[in-house]
């Protein structure tokens, strides 16, 4: 098929089925809305092409040249775009669909509110990309190149990114849900702002880096060293942070409920009305910690130190101390005796509960009676 022959068959709204367009100089070409059916377009030149709204299914793009094209709302289903590149291409609302994207090249592509769903992005380069509330789900991510983009409300979920290129990438209130981190060196990186939750985070140096504000329920921080780090008013509901550095690390507001916490050091951390409700830090080391007004109801600290801590209004209500090193309690909250009284009342026997000797008891017995 000519190239001639091309634009007949688009601008009569008909498919393009089967043919071969290997290699094919299409480049500068109009071709919005075409139709494109299990054609072969290996190599094809379509530079600064015009497919705008344009669907591929079961294409083969295999090395072809897509750079300055204009593909917003195209779609790409089941089709092959191994190699190819599309640097600088205009990708506003496109779809990528169970397609293999595989070391594809996207350089300074814009991709704001695209979609890439079940697909291979594995050694695909993004560098410079604008995602502007993209969403990227279930593809396979291994080595992917994102250096200096910039995420803004965009989703990346259960992404591997533990071999990723992430030099100089932005995130601000984006979505990385399930997104694996592991082992991998990240000081100083900020994630601020962003929804982590069962991130994995496993032994990665995080040394001054920014999670303020994140939530992260359940994500994992095992041997991680956040020395320094910034956690203010994040939400860590049962994350893990067993054998982690939190040395003058920055916790303040945080919400760290039921998180694990054993051989953790929260050395001259700053935990500040921080809520560790049934936190789990046994042998926990949390020297120097400010502590003032925060909230440690129920938590486990046996064999923890507590040496030299700043208390202040600070909540020690039923915690597990056996053995723990806290040469004082100046500063601690009384302990209230209607608080257990309070949460205990649902064990007490059905006699204790009782109200037909009261007169408010026998009205109310009386009104069930009448019923």
């Amino acid at each position: 098929m000519t190239r001639k022959e091309l634009t007949r068959t688009i601008d009569r709204g008909k498919p393009v089925r089967e043919v071969s367009l290997a290699g094919a100089d299409l480049s500068g070409g109009i071709y919005p809305a075409g139709v494109f059916q299990k054609v072969d377009l290996t190599g094809a030149d379509l530079r600064e092409a015009d497919l705008r709204q344009a669907v591929f299914s079961a294409c083969d793009l295999t090395g072809a040249r897509l750079d300055g094209a204009d593909l917003s709302s195209a779609v790409f289903f089941n089709s092959t775009l191994c190699r190819a590149s599309a640097a600088g291409a205009n990708g506003h609302k496109v779809k990528f669909i169970k397609s293999d994207i595989s070391a594809a090249n996207f350089c300074a592509a814009r991709l704001g509110w695209a979609t890439l769903a079940q697909s291979d992005l594995s050694r695909a380069v993004f560098t410079n990309v604008a995602f502007e509330r993209t969403s990227i789900a279930d593809c396979t991510t291994k080595g992917i190149g994102l250096a200096g983009s910039v995420w803004t409300r965009a989703a990346m979920l259960g992404a591997d990114l533990r071999e990723a290129d992430l030099n100089g990438a932005r995130f601000v209130r984006s979505t990385l849900m399930g997104a694996n981190f592991a082992q991998r060196p990240l000081p100083g990186f900020s994630l601020a702002t962003c929804m982590l939750g069962g991130a994995d985070f496993t032994g990665c140096d995080l040394t001054d880096a920014n999670l303020s504000q994140c939530v992260l329920t359940g994500a994992k921080f095992g041997g991680a060293i956040l020395a320094g780090a910034t956690l203010a008013q994040a939400i860590l509901t049962k994350a893990d942070f067993s054998a982690a550095d939190l040395t003058g690390a920055d916790l303040s507001q945080a919400i760290m409920g039921d998180v694990k916490a054993a051989q953790a050091v929260f050395v001259q951390a700053r935990m500040q009305k921080a809520i560790c409700t049934g936190i789990e830090a046994a042998g926990a080391n949390f020297d120097g910690a400010d502590l003032r007004y925060s909230d440690f109801s129920n938590a486990d600290l046996t064999g923890a130190s507590l040496r030299h801590v700043r208390f202040g209004r600070t909540t020690l209500y039923a915690i597990q101390r056996e053995g723990a090193a806290i040469p004082s309690l100046d500063g601690i909250l009384p302990l209230d005796p209607d608080r257990r009284t309070a949460e205990t009342w649902f064990q007490r026997p059905r006699a204790a509960l009782d109200f037909s000797n009261t007169e408010a008891g026998r009205r109310r017995l009386a009104r069930a009676n009448e019923m």
